[in-house]
């Protein structure tokens, strides 16, 4: 049996708060007043609303898609931020950064070409009607964009859309690798809004040791993972997350049948099916042979 670090909640107990955080931290908001470059400063106001002459880095700096410098007003930008060079070499101080935050609908973030980037702590956010899309990874094939948990995916930011639909896109060879962070752990997903995850078109999303997903309910209209086109969700063994607590069992294959039955990991390939095989990592893709049915199942069946 697989042991699998991935927990199911029906609630998501935090929600992230957009309101002023401690000054002792730095914070960029994204305009597009001079184009869609990421990795221009000009692109950038600080907390007073001026344009910034250098770049968000680690360990401390946030950056912001969708609210302005004031805290309070959301923006749906006209030229939405690319990045399409590595972020530590466009960076002169070599750096990450802290987190990443995108709101307001219609807004999106994209990481392409030689783009690459790493967030240093949890707690980024794709808030409602939102996009992160990665169709890269880099030249020795690592991931383009390196997460840590928590991570969020749908959920209220300061403003519901309602039937707005967040949404990480990884495609054309696009590569997501996410971290655990400590004792916390999970892509959170859906709640007071719909989260989805799209892997398609050679698309990878990889969690390492002790990194999961916590959906928010069974109902996939509210939190899903699809995958299609050859894309490849992996998922590695490791220490379980503190609460809730699980079974001496850990997270086994019964668990990944029952989120495939409900339709929280699916594919929309006509005619494909989602299989998973392996243990470190398993590995969950689209099957086009006919599934292996149980015998109890088949006797039920001629009855």
């Amino acid at each position: 049996m697989k042991k699998i670090s991935i927990v199911i909640i029906l609630t998501v107990a935090v929600v992230l708060s957009l309101s002023a955080p401690a000054l002792a931290q730095d914070y960029y908001f994204w305009t597009g007043d001079i184009s869609t470059d990421m990795t221009t400063p000009g692109n950038w106001d600080n907390t007073s609303g001026n344009p910034r002459t250098d770049l968000p880095h680690a360990p401390d700096d946030y950056i912001y898609v969708g609210i302005d410098y004031t805290w309070t007003g959301i923006v749906t930008h006209i030229n939405q931020p690319i990045l399409n060079v590595d972020w530590n070499t466009a960076n002169p101080d070599g750096d990450d950064i802290r987190a990443l935050y995108i709101t307001g609908d219609g807004n999106s973030l994209t990481i392409t070409g030689n783009g690459r980037v790493r967030t240093s702590r949890r707690q980024s956010a794709i808030r409602d009607g939102c996009l992160l899309h990665v169709d890269t990874k880099t030249a020795t094939d690592g991931p383009a964009f390196i997460g840590r948990m928590e991570f969020f995916i749908g959920d209220n930011g300061l403003i519901s859309y309602p039937g707005s639909v967040a949404t990480l896109r990884i495609d054309g060879e696009g590569y997501v690798q996410m971290e655990r962070d400590g004792l916390t752990t999970g892509i959170c997903m859906g709640a007071a809004s719909p989260g989805l995850i799209e892997i398609r078109d050679n698309g990878k999303l990889e969690l390492l040791d002790g990194a999961g997903f916590r959906f928010s309910s069974y109902d996939p209209y509210y939190n899903k993972v699809v995958i299609s086109d050859n894309g490849q969700l992996l998922l590695y063994p490791g220490a379980a997350p503190p609460d809730p607590k699980p079974d001496t069992d850990g997270w086994s294959d019964a668990l990944l049948d029952e989120w495939i039955a409900y339709g929280l990991i699916t594919t929309d390939d006509p005619g494909g099916h989602i299989e998973y095989s392996g243990t470190n990592p398993t590995t969950l893709s689209v099957s086009f042979a006919t599934p292996a049915v149980d015998a109890s199942v088949k006797a039920w069946m001629l009855y």
